[in-house]
């Protein structure tokens, strides 16, 4: 059984490719990690352990006063029966949360908001009180205990050709007019281009979810250089909605590639109109940046 941590600065933490090393990428406050056994290790004032991220499967070092570890049952690396060797990632899906119990149907040891992503432990499902229920941890927190499963979307992003998948289906649109409003067969516009590659690919959005903003509403907000291909980047003020409000979305090809697949209206030194290949470093662009983003349905 692997050894489990939490990411704790509010920053998050840099990942590099050997102690003290080059920097290969970066984990978000929160994001739960296993030590793969290499370390600890002293190098350039810290001590390093190697780890490998849930969700991402990100791998590399890492200084341990970063981390926290986390105690409890569930926790470990072990591969999960019918699934490829990936624990089940599940996303809350209530208004109002659900209630996380000791054992199905039993006392309630705490409760998630309405988004929170679980990691199933591999227990259950077990029948109980009218609800087929389901031994999670929740990811950020680490509370484990049993959720009825009806409360859960998912499983989700443990695909790992999942991003391929978006980029094809992005992809597979390419020249499709831009109109607004959109007819959703012949034409299109940014938010809906993206809502169905990212149904295409077998990970949609919520059915709420329909404009730029409200997409932003539903990812995780990450710097520019982790962005990986699929994840999203943000644009204000393409037209009057406001600084700090997302009025465009697009596809990312990955940190340094510079490129996203969307739908816009005008041509111009980035791209032609429709569905396209758009150069983000543009003055245009770069003049509108908002932030990237993570789908939650990616982990």
């Amino acid at each position: 059984m692997s050894t489990v941590y939490r990411v704790e600065p509010d920053i998050g933490v840099n990942v590099r490719a050997e102690p003290g090393g080059v920097r290969v990428g970066g984990l978000p406050k929160g994001t739960l990690v296993e030590a793969t056994g290499g370390g600890p290790t002293d190098a350039g004032g810290h001590t390093w352990l190697e780890i490998r991220a849930q969700g991402s499967g990100l791998v590399g070092w890492v200084a341990r006063e970063l981390l926290a570890e986390v105690h409890g049952e569930g926790v470990s690396g072990e591969a999960q029966p019918g699934n490829g060797g990936q624990r089940q990632r599940y996303r809350v899906a209530s208004d109002i949360g659900v209630n996380v119990r000791a054992e199905p149907d039993g006392t309630r040891v705490g409760g998630l908001p309405d988004g929170a992503i679980v990691v199933a432990t591999g227990e259950g499902p077990t029948d109980a009180g009218g609800h087929t229920w389901l031994r999670v941890q929740a990811e950020g927190s680490g509370l484990v205990g049993w959720v009825a499963r009806e409360f859960l979307d998912g499983p989700i992003g443990n695909d790992p050709g999942v991003r391929d998948r978006i980029l094809a289906e992005a992809a597979a649109r390419e020249g499709t007019p831009y109109q607004m409003p959109p007819d959703g067969v012949q034409t299109l516009d940014c938010s809906l281009f993206v809502l169905y590659a990212f149904r295409d690919a077998g990970v949609p959005f919520p059915p709420d979810v329909r404009t730029a903003q409200q997409i932003r509403t539903v990812c995780d907000p990450i710097a520019d250089g982790d962005t990986q291909p699929g994840d999203l980047v943000f644009f204000q003020n393409t037209y009057p909605a406001g600084p700090g409000v997302a009025s465009h979305v697009g596809i990312s090809l990955g940190a340094g590639i510079g490129q996203m697949w969307d739908c816009h209206a005008w041509p111009g030194d980035s791209g032609p109109p429709g569905v396209t290949k758009t150069n983000i470093r543009s003055d245009y662009w770069t003049g509108h940046w908002l932030e990237a983003g993570r789908p939650r349905q990616l982990g």
